[in-house]
């Protein structure tokens, strides 16, 4: 009985799909739109310009009708992050470094980056994230003594919190 209700249950998902219509593509360009020595690893489409972080602690914006290219740097004690994950929401750009330690930078009210977040701990790394509204984010590491690294904000990005590991699949 189970088995026919999943069955049912599939088929009618399955038939109610209408089928989409995509474009052949015969060929695909591309455009350099920024030559450096960076390793950059994160891009964001955001609107008319395309973000972008990398090593060396370089973000910076490309905007995509004048190609003109801005960048800066960000710099923890002495340590330049090698940023790996990049997001916005409607208002503000994230970005999240890898290894130890973890620092993620949301962008400040007077125009710097701001740091929200750190973490500190041999193993860490950080490399994915993403916000679903322009409240509630979610980033996303690699597993450290078998517990998958998670951190959330329901505040814009102001505050984050990492979920224990009990709050979490094995």
């Amino acid at each position: 009985m189970r088995y026919s209700i999943l069955f049912f249950t599939l088929f009618l998902i399955h038939s109610c799909q209408k089928p989409v219509n995509r474009p052949v593509f015969s060929e695909v360009i591309v455009e350099v739109l920024y030559e450096d020595s960076l390793s950059i690893r994160a891009i964001e489409l955001m609107g008319g310009s395309l973000g972008f972080a990398a090593n060396k602690g370089v973000f910076g914006t490309i905007d995509l009708q004048t190609k003109r290219v801005r960048t800066n740097s960000q710099k923890y004690d002495s340590i330049f992050p090698e940023f790996r994950a990049i997001t916005h929401t409607s208002t503000d750009f994230f970005m999240l470094s890898v290894a130890n330690p973890a620092l993620l930078y949301k962008t400040g009210d007077m125009g710097k980056m701001e740091l929200v977040y750190v973490e500190d701990g041999e193993n860490v790394f950080y490399d994915a994230m993403a916000f679903w509204n322009d409240k509630e984010g979610i980033a996303i590491g690699d597993t450290v003594g078998g517990c998958l690294s998670i951190i959330i904000t329901r505040d814009g990005g102001y505050s984050w919190a990492k979920l224990p590991c009990d709050q979490l699949p094995q």
